[in-house]
């Protein structure tokens, strides 16, 4: 529905290892990031999203999303986490603008550390684009004698 919406401009590409199709994980993960990428990285022309998942040798699942979009500062990037009395003072002006408060990727990361005890990592520059990767632990099965 997002191509239509925006012309067949949004490229996305999956490169996905074979051991990570039965991986499960939980909902409400990726979705948003997919859903940034398209809303906080498009500029009018071609944008594309890939979407990552690999096993390394450690069992870990490993997912990224990456786009090449408008990207963000290191400054933005700090503020996101960070800076939270000054996001929480601007948050009125920057829903008016529509522009991000970083909400999404706020519930992400609680997410990710409540239920895998991890923390989300972010790569962004600034008319380059930006990348999300999130760390799965291998699955460790519980025995009971």
């Amino acid at each position: 529905m997002q191509n239509v919406r925006f012309n067949f401009k949004l490229d996305l590409k999956l490169e996905i290892d074979k051991q990570c199709l039965n991986r499960m994980i939980r909902p409400f993960l990726l979705q948003p990031l997919v859903e940034n990428a398209v809303k906080h990285g498009f500029r009018g022309e071609r944008l594309e999203i890939l979407i990552s998942a690999k096993e390394e040798n450690n069992g870990d699942m490993v997912i990224s999303v990456r786009d090449n979009g408008t990207g963000m500062s290191k400054i933005e990037l700090y503020r996101l986490f960070h800076d939270e009395k000054n996001r929480q003072e601007d948050n009125a002006r920057q829903e008016s603008k529509s522009s991000g408060n970083g909400l999404a990727l706020k519930n992400i990361r609680k997410r990710m550390q409540l239920y895998y005890n991890n923390d989300i990592k972010i790569q962004s520059e600034k008319g380059r684009g930006t990348e999300v990767t999130l760390i799965f632990p291998m699955e460790r099965r519980m025995f009971y004698a």
